[in-house]
């Protein structure tokens, strides 16, 4: 991943496991947040950009954002955001004549800042 595609409050991911919060980035590391499982208390450290992987965006991190999905579609809605999955399970949101394809959580939640000037947050946990 690049820094240059990356905000302060993306999620990513390290190791595979779980999700991490972005808190500061520099040109070579990030500052992650999230809560250790073994501890249960709060980590922030400071990892190096190449170690750090994106959320690939599914139904479950659309729902625990808040969407809404159309029950006889594969449509979802986040107030005026509309975004759908095509036939073959991209995420796909169309903007006048162009379609945007978004393949991680942290493209999401960029494209809802650029279009909303607001942050997409964890709405429900699983």
């Amino acid at each position: 991943m690049k820094t240059s595609e990356l905000r302060i409050g993306n999620f990513v991911q390290i190791n595979g496991n779980g999700f991490c919060k972005i808190i500061t980035i520099r040109e070579r590391h990030v500052r992650l947040e999230y809560l250790r499982e073994d501890t249960n208390s709060l980590h922030r450290p400071l990892i190096e950009i190449e170690r750090i992987k994106p959320i690939l965006l599914s139904d479950n991190w659309l729902i625990k954002f808040g969407f809404l999905k159309n029950k006889s579609d594969i449509r979802y809605r986040l107030n005026t955001l509309k975004i759908k999955f095509n036939h073959k399970n991209e995420v796909i949101y169309n903007y006048s004549e162009s379609r945007i394809k978004l393949i991680s959580v942290h493209q999401l939640q960029n494209l809802y800042f650029a279009l909303t000037g607001l942050e997409l947050k964890i709405k429900k946990k699983y």
